[in-house]
């Protein structure tokens, strides 16, 4: 089938390699959905020709192709430009560059494999390889169990029992980057230790196992998902690009985070007194250890208002649209002011925390206005005039692109006692009731009114000037067609494959969000 339709598309001169030497396919609107539904399993790369990411996967996704085709494996691998395939783009919800999706007979997941050629084909193999594996001795669970760190056995009297088909339903519901076993034999069962209709999760940490059902679960396939979920990390996981998926992508929703060093002459205590806490308050809340040494824990540092000075430093996020964050009055990690922190934060009785810089002295030396957390609703909410402003990170790229222009706004308005022009670091300051997703953020704050409106024009001196004159002229706001000029973000960051570089900044580049 697949090579037919290959045959068919080549004949129609619809589809083309990537260049002589590959084997990936190049998709465009025309021969896009020929392609998906030609072929069972097909992994298509939405990249940017800019793209340093993008860039730094092209070998590796080009030596996948070919290890695909010396194995006689049933996979394609194809790609699409997404800033030519706009449509492609649009219809796939692509928001960053690569954006890698998996079509399972014409069904779309996300790619969340790595990105060397042998991650590439091992998660193509498990993600169409049985979704549970039969075993039957004691010997084939220990070797099974022995592969990964986490591994999961259901052991039941049949595959055909409720329990069991709502065991197989759980490991099918796209439960990333785990192993799943079934046994039905009695005596196995027994070898193992093991209870009928229970659902082992067996890890190489913390107390080694977890069972379910627990006293208060019933047999469904969420429950079950959920009690993975829970279970697969340990009492404190330690922040990576391979666990970062899987701590903002489970059920739990509250995480302490703790920074400290791992060469800190208290790590092994600190690190002792977490796991009490997360032990402790398992289900929930995840707690999760940022290596202030590295490198990529600075920018998390800067989200949160922490300086090395800080560390040790704990916080609590609660993840939302609105995010909130959590600082404690006490600096050491010890375990009673930890449980006080947490079981404050779970009974509603300590407040969310907003950073903020002092006021500087000079804040309205110049046009553009400086504001930070607490002088914020003094100037841009006040009531006679209008304020415009950027809220912008240091390290953003196009923050630092859009900075002159920002600059010469406020100089031509610096006259006008109608409008202010301003600025914030959102990295160090935050103001109750405005979410930053990414950067810059650009806001218009009518006078009279406590509601920002957000920019999504051009930014060109000409855009902003016109848009400022429409306001002043009384033009009613009206949402108009979004201009991507492209925005910075956190998440990218902290997702990001280590290995990968920097990626590139250009108009129309990704956008980002925190």
């Amino acid at each position: 089938m697949k090579v037919l339709a290959f045959l068919c598309a080549v004949l129609l001169g619809a589809v083309v390699r990537a260049d002589e030497d590959s084997l990936v396919l190049v998709l465009t609107k025309d021969t896009f959905h020929e392609a998906i539904s030609s072929n069972e399993n097909i992994l298509v790369e939405f990249y940017a020709p800019w793209c340093g990411h993008c860039k730094a996967l092209e070998p590796e996704y080009n030596k996948a192709a070919k290890m695909i085709e010396e194995g006689g494996m049933d996979f394609t691998l194809a790609k699409v430009d997404a800033t030519v395939e706009k449509e492609l783009a649009e219809e796939y919800k692509v928001q960053g560059y690569p954006t890698i999706k998996f079509f399972k007979n014409g069904v779309p997941r996300e790619y969340s494999g790595g990105r060397k050629a042998n991650d590439i084909i091992a998660w193509l193999e498990k993600s169409t390889g049985p979704v549970v594996t039969e075993l039957a001795t004691a010997a084939e669970i220990k070797a099974f169990n022995d592969k990964a760190d986490v591994s999961i056995v259901g052991y039941f009297p049949s595959n055909e029992t409720d329990e069991a088909k709502a065991y197989i339903s759980a490991a099918d519901s796209g439960i990333e980057g785990l192993n799943f076993a079934l046994c039905i034999n009695p005596e196995t069962t027994k070898e193992m230790e093991a209870e009928v209709n229970t659902v082992v999760l067996y890890k190489k940490f913390d107390d080694g196992k977890s069972v379910f059902p627990a006293a208060d679960s019933n047999w469904t396939t969420e429950s079950i998902v959920r009690f993975i979920s829970d279970e697969r990390l340990p009492y404190v996981t330690l922040f990576s690009d391979e666990t970062a998926p899987i701590i903002f992508g489970g059920s739990i929703k509250n995480h302490l985070l703790s920074f400290f060093a791992s060469d800190d002459e208290k790590y092994e205590t600190y690190m002792e007194n977490l796991k009490v806490i997360g032990k402790e308050f398992r289900g929930k809340v995840i707690v999760v250890h940022i290596d202030s040494k590295k490198e990529e824990s600075e920018r998390i540092m800067e989200f949160f208002g922490i300086t090395k000075d800080d560390l040790p430093a704990i916080r609590i996020i609660h993840l939302s649209e609105d995010m909130k964050k959590y600082r404690p009055d006490f600096q050491e990690i010890e375990t009673e002011k930890l449980r006080g922190f947490v079981q404050g934060f779970l009974d509603g009785t300590i407040t969310p925390h907003l950073n903020t810089e002092e006021v500087p002295e000079d804040w309205d030396a110049k046009p553009v206005k400086v504001l930070v957390g607490k002088n914020f609703k003094e100037v841009a909410l006040d009531e006679t005039k209008h304020a415009f402003v950027e809220f912008y990170a240091p390290w953003c790229g196009h923050c630092k692109q859009l900075a002159p222009i920002w600059d010469k706004l406020g100089e031509h308005y610096k006259d006008n006692d109608q409008i202010v022009i301003a600025k914030m670091d959102s990295t160090k300051n935050e103001v109750d009731g405005i979410q930053i997703t990414g950067f810059p953020t650009i806001k218009f704050f009518p006078k009279g009114s406590k509601e920002g409106h957000d920019y999504v024009g051009g930014r060109t001196q000409e855009d902003l000037i016109q848009y400022v004159e429409d306001r002043l002229a009384g033009k009613p706001l009206e949402k108009g067609e979004e201009v991507d000029e492209g925005m910075d973000t956190m998440e990218d960051d902290m997702n990001d494959d280590p290995a990968m570089p920097e990626e590139e900044e250009e108009d129309g580049a990704t956008r980002d969000e925190l």
